[in-house]
């Protein structure tokens, strides 16, 4: 993969991340997006090396996308669950210690981020290939737990690991 590819990619990653932190489609959020963007992506192609940018991380922005709208989706799926699950039984709050297949330290932390942003759990912790969950409703079988939490998360950055 040559330098302008990678770059353009890396537009292409920061653009999606732009909108999803400010969920705007003003014609001011686009223009101050695509400056920070810009900005964003010469500075780290002056201060990193040719090796650098092309063995750090080879991710396709299609599965970035993929990921993003299913993050979205789960979401708004997890607060129509919570929201259900209020109206008919109190909360049990407890912590959850999860076990994830991921290595990667970037994996493991847009899976952590992914949940934290999913409503009804936190993560709060990570070691030794455990995360550790703050979950609004723990009094569930384990099995269950690990599918509401995890979802397909983990599955999707696992693959995007494997292909590294």
């Amino acid at each position: 993969m040559n330098r302008r590819s990678y770059l353009i990619r890396l537009i292409i990653l920061l653009s999606i991340f732009w909108l999803s932190l400010t969920q705007s489609f003003s014609p001011i959020n686009l223009v101050t997006g695509f400056v920070v963007v810009m900005l964003s992506a010469y500075y780290y192609s002056m201060f990193s090396s040719e090796n650098k940018i092309t063995d750090i991380y080879r991710i396709n922005p299609l599965i970035v996308i993929y990921y993003f709208f299913y993050l979205l989706y789960s979401m708004f799926r997890a607060s129509f669950v919570i929201i259900y699950r209020m109206t008919q039984d109190p909360p049990s709050p407890g912590m959850v210690i999860i076990p994830t297949k991921l290595n990667g330290e970037l994996s493991i932390a847009i899976l952590s981020m992914s949940i934290t942003l999913t409503p009804g759990t936190i993560t709060v912790d990570y070691q030794e290939g455990m995360l550790h969950v703050l979950c609004m409703y723990s009094n569930q079988p384990m099995e269950i737990l690990e599918q509401e939490v995890l979802g397909n998360y983990e599955e999707i950055l696992y693959r995007i690991e494997q292909k590294q």
